[in-house]
């Protein structure tokens, strides 16, 4: 889903050959913002999902989904994403639309994906555990019109 994003593809320790980095390097596309700089280490993923609708009656529909990726942050990138732990591998959603008479659409939908947690030795201190882990729980009214 990421690719051609190069700041989630890239790993972190491409920073250690930019020259600003002070060891040596000489790549100045591995420096923040390079096209080859250091990222959060994502790896690509393939996402697999299902989804449905039911019409209960001409007003009220339901709507429900479900899809399933690989984790992609793998062990060695933990660091990397202390403040975007996104492991996410499951999502669910349920929605429910009702129709206006005027023919526009009130939305109500939530979506919840599964705590995931991972965790490895801190790269700066092996000595140290880092455990990073996220869920999520999402919550959406709308209004929509058809022109």
């Amino acid at each position: 889903f990421n690719s051609g994003v190069d700041a989630l593809d890239n790993s972190l320790e491409d920073l250690l050959e930019c020259p600003t980095a002070g060891y040596g390097g000489t790549d100045t596309s591995k420096c923040l913002g390079g096209k080859n700089g250091g990222g959060l280490g994502w790896d690509n993923t393939n996402v697999y999902k299902i989804g449905g609708s039911w019409s209960i009656t001409p007003k009220w529909m339901v709507l429900a989904g479900f899809s399933i990726t690989d984790q992609p942050v793998s062990v060695p990138q933990t660091l990397n994403n202390m403040l975007t732990p996104y492991l996410a591998e499951a999502h669910y959603t349920l929605g429910l639309t009702y129709t206006l008479d005027s023919g526009a659409d009130l939305n109500f939908s939530a979506a919840y994906s599964e705590e995931e947690s991972q965790g490895n030795a801190n790269a700066f201190d092996p000595s140290q555990i880092i455990k990073i882990e996220s869920d999520q729980f999402d919550f959406e009214i709308s209004y929509s019109y058809r022109f």
